[in-house]
């Protein structure tokens, strides 16, 4: 997604609950398991939800399972569309009130929503690229913790 994974968040695969590491979950670390080692099957949908005081509510879909590919550094975005929203923006309302402020740069109700925007920020943006790059460098932080 982007964000810096400043803020629990929790998932459940069938029977199974999963979340971030905290002394006070009631799930499994998350952390110390792989989607690989997950029985999931094309279809399979289950939710994802990030920073519960925010809210973003995500469905995950298996689309499809594949060996991996020898030559592939993991993980890998294959493709997605528009940037992440900004972290810490307000969840979903506050996203969609960054949105319109960005149709609106003028309008004084909007000015201190753009004031801690990032100016390169594009909505309509998604650079597979960019993204696996981020991927690649989150990868290695963790496998060197």
């Amino acid at each position: 997604m982007g964000w810096d994974d400043k803020h629990l968040y929790h998932f459940q695969v069938g029977d199974r609950a999963f979340e971030a590491p905290d002394p006070e979950a009631s799930g499994e670390n998350a952390r110390r398991h792989r989607l690989g080692s997950l029985d999931l099957e094309a279809g399979l949908k289950f939710l994802y939800v990030y920073d519960p005081g925010d809210d973003w509510h995500h469905e995950v879909t298996v689309e499809g399972l594949s060996a991996l590919l020898p030559d592939e550094d993991y993980p890998i975005c294959i493709d997605g569309e528009n940037a992440c929203p900004p972290e810490d923006c307000g969840g979903p309302a506050g996203y969609a009130e960054i949105l319109l402020a960005l149709e609106s740069p003028d309008d004084p109700a909007f000015r201190e929503r753009l004031e801690w925007l990032d100016p390169s920020f594009r909505p309509a943006t998604f650079d597979v690229r960019a993204t696996n790059r981020i991927l690649q460098l989150a990868h290695r932080r963790k496998r060197a913790v």
